[in-house]
């Protein structure tokens, strides 16, 4: 199946390299349907991920046979939307989500981001003495979730917070805006795993190791041309294990879109981690 890959790649690079001097953007987007179409055939039934587009073995033949017959940035992220369209499967679960005891540092915009968030599931209640504590009850199996606040108007991103979801390994499930002093703070309910709502429009929080600000720029180009609002960009104090810059992105879309920008990550900078599908609550 590879070798058939190969030579169908290699009839589409002849046609790209073709069409860089006389061809037309319609015309382009035709063969890069192609190659995608191509490379979905002979990754499907030996690919153990699902979706496929996610997997290890599409990553090697995007690399071994794809990747440097796409120069153009805008043609790769073409080519990314074009294989998750052919999934036609969302790269995570969506479902109902369960109610459960939820833990919290109690305080009055704690208190009010819990009664917002209590407001949709069956929901009991525990209060640890700090943060700590808050995230060791999920991570340790005593509660469903925990809530956390992840952001002010004086402070932006509250960064030792933000540290924790990673320590801990939390996920976002939903987000909330409660007035606090004169402003605004965000709190976020986290469990352990990424549920996703039914349908609709949702936000898509992850982080990623860049080795540079261009690269997050090629990012969110690729975010806006799944039809994705940008609604952060930023690089985190500190970095990767090995000294890579982390930045952190969230963006605004229907859900079905997401695939796409998923896949453009997964083939061209595999170090990232979702964080999050989640409604973001008013």
């Amino acid at each position: 199946m590879e070798d058939i890959l190969a030579r169908e790649i290699e009839i589409t690079s002849v046609n790209l390299r073709a069409l860089d001097a006389h061809g037309t953007e319609k015309i382009r987007t035709c063969y890069l349907r192609d190659a995608a179409r191509s490379l979905a055939d002979a990754v499907r039934e030996s690919e153990e991920t699902s979706p496929f587009y996610l997997g290890d073995l599409t990553r090697r033949f995007y690399l071994d046979h794809i990747r440097a017959i796409l120069p153009r940035r805008d043609d790769r992220v073409t080519f990314a939307r074009f294989l998750a369209q052919l999934a036609d499967e969302l790269p995570f679960e969506t479902a109902p989500l369960p109610g459960g005891r939820i833990a919290y540092f109690p305080g009055a915009a704690a208190h009010e981001a819990y009664r917002i968030f209590s407001g949709t599931m069956d929901a009991a209640v525990t209060y640890p003495g700090d943060f700590t504590a808050v995230c060791e009850e999920v991570y340790d199996g005593l509660c469903d979730y925990c809530i956390l606040p992840i952001a002010n108007d004086s402070e932006g991103t509250l960064h030792r917070l933000r540290a924790m979801i990673d320590r801990y390994d939390l996920r976002i499930v939903m987000t909330c805006l409660v007035q606090s002093g004169d402003g605004e703070s965000e709190f976020a309910l986290l469990t352990r795993e990424i549920l996703a709502p039914m349908n609709g429009e949702a936000c898509l929080s992850l982080s990623a190791a860049l080795n540079s600000a261009s690269d997050a720029a090629g990012i969110m180009d690729a975010a806006s041309a799944n039809s994705l609002e940008i609604l952060m960009a930023e690089r985190m104090p500190g970095s990767s294990e090995d000294g890579t810059p982390v930045w952190d992105f969230r963006f605004l879309g229907d859900i079905r879109d997401f695939g796409g920008l998923l896949c453009y990550m997964s083939l061209e900078y595999p170090r990232y981690t979702p964080l999050g599908v989640f409604k973001a609550l008013k």
